[in-house]
């Protein structure tokens, strides 16, 4: 049985509901971002987390209706993952050096890794993955998939088809 557009919209606002705490902790106690650089990338995964869910849900209301709400969806949800994963692995690498020192040998073992959460890293990976998220549409065209019709994905028949 496939969820229902409220079902759907409930969900997402309890996501954005729960990154908006991690993002308040934050805020709240900012010490904590001082202590690891680890903290900061688990709070970097929650503000992508974030910028996801609201995509999914301005989508969600405006891709029936327009093809710009379409695009708008298929291009920021999937960067937004994109970015998930790459912080997922940036935190990774993390906390395996950590807990095997030595166990790493070459770039990551390099002190790179602590340092990986600055404002020109998180630029970077987000002009690249948003580029990587619009380069399919050279050939294709996000469209509302016939499987689950609330959200956007890559059509499969081409912006010509």
């Amino acid at each position: 049985m496939q969820p229902t557009k409220p079902e759907i919209s409930a969900f997402l606002g309890v996501s954005i509901f729960l990154s908006c705490i991690a993002l308040l902790s934050a805020v709240a106690f900012p010490p904590i971002l001082t202590k690891k650089s680890t903290v900061a990338v688990v709070l970097s995964i929650n503000a992508y987390s974030f910028g996801e869910a609201i995509a999914f849900l301005i989508g969600l209301e405006t891709a029936s209706e327009s093809r710009a709400g379409c695009y708008f969806q298929g291009i920021a949800a999937n960067a937004f993952q994109l970015c998930e994963t790459f912080w997922v692995t940036v935190l990774s690498i993390m906390l395996y050096r950590a807990v095997h020192p030595g166990g790493l040998k070459g770039f990551l073992q390099s002190p790179i890794w602590e340092y990986a959460n600055d404002w020109r890293t998180h630029t970077a990976v987000m002009v690249i993955f948003f580029s990587v998220s619009a380069l399919p549409l050279s050939d294709t065209t996000y469209d509302i998939t016939r499987n689950n019709s609330f959200f956007c994905a890559l059509d499969e028949g081409g912006a010509n088809a």
